[in-house]
């Protein structure tokens, strides 16, 4: 087991979300395979700098029949008032010089979110096969979402370093919840909260993904 592996969490069976801590435990990642519709395949990841608790999302690859995008993506996107702050030499980082307040032992902060709407489909259609195997992970979590919620999931991330208070009100409004601890380099202790709803955002009714912040 690779103890930088910290938890997978599968959804209906088929690996999902990746948290791992890197380089030498300085930096908490989520990650999730590859993201392909049609003849796009886009790649993202969610970061926690521990050593100034700064944050990214970043996009680092967008392929279109192979062919890599991101150069003239960003070049592009200099011109965009809306970007311009977000863009770096090689990535789109949404959460660029975003540094969070992790100081309020009793406060759980928001990262991010992962929506699906599988219903009639399967997350195979949308994600590439994860590479890892289960076994190199402390923790994998197998999520089976009921039948009668027609395969839609909605999961919110959050993180608190040292963390003291109680997560009892807030988990108390999802269905289902994985919790855990880990320290970084320094041993300051990181919790990690995940909650899940079996439902999905009213944007669109056909199957789709949607990852946000």
């Amino acid at each position: 087991m690779n103890n930088d592996n910290i938890l997978r969490i599968k959804i209906n069976g088929i690996g999902l979300i990746k948290l791992s801590k890197q380089h030498g435990g300085r930096d908490f990642v989520i990650t999730y395979p590859p993201v392909i519709q049609k003849d796009t395949r886009i790649e993202s990841h969610f970061s926690l700098h521990t050593p100034n608790n700064r944050v990214t999302f970043k996009t680092t690859s967008i392929k279109i029949n192979g062919i890599e995008q991101m150069p003239s993506l960003l070049k592009n996107l200099e011109k965009n008032p809306t970007f311009i702050n977000k863009i770096t030499p090689t990535d789109l980082d949404l959460y660029r010089e975003t540094v969070f307040d992790l100081t309020d032992p009793n406060k759980m902060t928001y990262l991010g979110t992962i929506a699906l709407n599988i219903e009639n489909s399967s997350l195979n259609k949308y994600f590439l096969p994860p590479k890892t195997h289960d076994n190199k992970f402390k923790l994998v979590k197998d999520i089976k979402i009921p039948a009668s919620k027609k395969n839609k999931i909605t999961i919110k991330f959050g993180v608190a370093k040292n963390f003291t208070g109680d997560l009892s009100k807030l988990i108390s409004k999802y269905q289902d919840n994985i919790i855990l601890k880990e320290k970084n380099y320094t041993d300051d202790l990181y919790t990690f909260a995940f909650l899940i709803e079996y439902k999905f955002p009213d944007i669109k009714k056909q199957a789709t993904i949607q990852v946000s912040l």
